[in-house]
């Protein structure tokens, strides 16, 4: 076994055992001891870059995640490397690459060290150089070697780690040689992707738009994690594009688009567990839970004409019609037999009448008759006064329409609802409920000076968070005037996770993790969320959202009457009049042409 093959090895056993699948890629054949499951590339095909990226997405997708790589071209491998790992579902954001050397010569040294500028190797920590150590006479030796990684500046410097020794199978000092750079990132830059949200991300700027204070409970985050490893935020922002939007080409704009084109590592700012952006990029651990749902307009006063129908609801007035016309067929039939004949037409009107406690036009009824009559008059009696005691609440104290409480009642006023991003129906679109279905077909995207226009309107809802400490993420085009004039559901539409998103297999995502693990146990996030809140938002708002739900409208105190309260019996007075003149008149009229005919 050569030198190389035995260093290789003491690697593989001391640092790459617990890996659940090594990958070899290599144009000569490595003696290496198979302890663990190992996938080894085909030599022959060792020059083909389209065979060498299905074999890497093929080793991906099975779950490899460390790599060793003898390669005349190593930046080659990088490329398709980091294509494949876009490509691939699996993520790993702790692989370990280990490069060795085409040659003991100072040629294969210098092609592996300026490796450690590419741009692939700043997502990846963990890589180890395996160097000739060229002297006079030869280069036995072999440098163990990595990128500085960490530091404000120079994070694709070589740092040597260790020597080995070829001629007594030692090493020099006996270095880790995959140290953990996340620990402490020694003020190392990380660039995050955000706009002001609030709570979620709050971004101050002065006069020149100069980044001047940093809050918001997403933000404190962030900035209590770079406390955890020692790293400098960089904010990224596209406030024109908000969450913005990724497409298929790995482009997009907003928070997502400086993801996925790696002009920043992370990004949050009240981002969802979505489904299409899962295919693209990580997704950390849970930060809150967030409930989506809608302010929409508090009910009004019902048309004070309608107050008569008010006391009983559709279902009494259908019952209403069905005793009409049972008691007007009793009528009917029971009178057949006697003087008193009724024809249909008067059936009816008897039958009203009594309802409306009026003496029924018949003398000397029989039997049958009176019994009709008799249910009749109780049926009157009852109904009678349940609908006064109905109409004196309905008249003296103020009636209002149904409010919007759940999702069945916004889906069944039709009502349109939205904000200034898409983003606020990323999680639904793909829902079949129909419900649902018909609330992303309302949804409405609109720009901010537009959405505090719709505010005055009565046919818009605004879409806001429930937050878990008990308030809420609203958008600054509601307004505290608007705020009044709004009423909040008592059901969520939907509810989401906020994650903190990276690029795929990013180094970052399981350190994240971690620390959002600590801060749930800490408890810290409602208390920031409070403390945010309180500062930064407009709390009359909150206020009038929070209370929204349980705060009676001006004027639903009980009334004295007045002529408002008796525009419903002066229109039904009014409606009689006008049905009885005009029957009238078309009597008058009928009666002259029969005469005409008679005299004729």
């Amino acid at each position: 076994m050569t030198s190389l093959n035995l260093l290789l090895n003491i690697i593989v056993n001391k640092y790459l055992l617990k890996t659940y699948c090594l990958t070899v890629l290599s144009k000569t054949h490595l003696d290496i001891i198979e302890n663990i499951p190992i996938m080894r590339y085909d030599q022959t095909n060792i020059s083909d870059p389209i065979s060498m990226s299905s074999f890497i997405l093929k080793s991906f997708d099975l779950g490899c995640s460390d790599f060793i790589i003898l390669l005349d071209s190593p930046q080659e491998f990088l490329s398709i490397f980091d294509e494949n790992i876009h490509l691939t579902n699996q993520r790993r954001g702790n692989r370990k690459l280990v490069f060795l050397p085409s040659f003991a010569d100072q040629t294969s040294r210098d092609k592996l060290i300026s490796i450690l500028q590419e741009s692939t190797l700043s997502f990846v920590p963990d890589i180890l150089l395996v160097l000739p150590a060229c002297d006079a006479v030869n280069c036995s030796d072999y440098d163990l070697a990595t990128h500085k990684y960490v530091g404000t500046h120079g994070n694709g410097e070589l740092v040597i780690l260790d020597r080995w020794r070829s001629n007594n199978k030692t090493f020099a000092r006996n270095t880790y040689l995959f140290p953990d750079k996340l620990t402490n990132m020694q003020g190392r830059v990380l660039k995050v992707a955000t706009f002001s949200y609030k709570p979620y991300s709050i971004i101050q700027v002065d006069e020149n738009d100069n980044i001047v204070g940093l809050d918001g409970t997403e933000m404190k985050t962030c900035i209590e994690f770079c406390k955890w490893i020692n790293c400098t935020i960089q904010i990224i922002r596209d406030d024109e594009h908000e969450w913005g939007e990724i497409w298929d080409n790995r482009t997009g704009n907003g928070i997502l688009g400086n993801i996925i084109t790696d002009a920043a590592d992370i990004g949050y700012g009240a981002l969802y567990s979505w489904y299409h952006e899962y295919l693209f990029l990580d997704l950390s651990m849970p930060v809150i839970r967030t409930g989506i749902t809608c302010i929409t307009p508090v009910p009004s006063l019902v048309a004070r004409w309608l107050l008569p129908i008010l006391p009983f609801n559709s279902l009494m007035w259908f019952s209403v019609l069905v005793a009409i016309v049972i008691g007007s067929l009793g009528l009917f039939i029971t009178s057949r037999p006697t003087k008193n004949r009724f024809t249909a037409f008067e059936s009816v009107m008897a039958t009203v009448g009594i309802l409306v406690v009026q003496v029924p036009p018949i003398n000397n009824p029989s039997a049958a008759l009176r019994h009709v009559l008799c249910w009749l008059l109780l049926l009157s009696l009852i109904l009678s006064n349940v609908y006064s005691s109905g109409l004196a609440s309905s008249i003296t104290v103020p009636k209002y329409e149904d409010p919007i409480d759940t999702v069945q009642q916004l889906v069944d006023r039709d009502m349109e609802w939205g904000a200034t991003h898409d983003a606020w129906i990323f999680s639904i679109l793909l829902s079949t409920e129909p419900n649902i279905v018909h609330l992303v077909k309302k949804f409405q995207k609109i720009p901010d000076k537009k959405l505090r226009d719709r505010g005055k309107t009565r046919d818009f809802a605004y879409s806001i968070e429930r937050l878990p400490a008990g308030y809420y993420a609203i958008g600054e085009y509601v307004t505290e005037d608007s705020a009044s004039r709004f009423r909040l559901m008592s059901e969520d539409i939907y509810w989401e996770q906020c994650v903190i998103m990276a690029r795929k297999s990013s180094p970052f995502t399981r350190k994240i993790n971690k620390f959002l693990g600590r801060i749930h146990q800490a408890g810290l996030l409602n208390s920031w969320e409070t403390q945010v809140v309180l500062k930064h938002s407009n709390f009359a708002v909150q206020l009038a959202v929070k209370l929204s739900q349980h705060v009676h409208a001006d004027g639903n105190e009980p009334q004295s009457l007045d002529i408002n309260q008796l525009q419903g019996p002066l229109f039904l007075l009014l409606f009689g009049a006008s049905v009885a003149f005009v029957t009238f008149v078309v009597e008058c009229c009928v009666t002259h042409i029969k005469l005409k005919k008679n005299n004729l």
